[in-house]
């Protein structure tokens, strides 16, 4: 996977209003309100950050992130 998956998961997000950017250590981070609430890694594993934990949006944005609305 790499850049290309997080180019179109970006571009699937972003058509959302759902803010996410490629970071240098090869992972997409997603943001939720201006603070990045999921990394996803290029194995397209996403993962809840602690700033998202117990946070019903982030739960839902992270559904989102799993699958895109185009995919489902």
């Amino acid at each position: 996977m790499g850049s290309k998956f997080f180019e179109e998961l970006s571009r699937c997000l972003g058509k959302e209003q759902i803010e996410s950017l490629s970071k240098e250590d090869r992972r997409l981070e997603i943001f939720l309100h201006g603070q990045p609430v999921l990394s996803v890694s290029p194995g397209n594993e996403v993962f809840m950050l602690p700033s998202g934990s117990k946070n019903p949006e982030a739960n839902e944005l992270y559904h989102k992130a799993v699958l895109p609305e185009e995919a489902r």
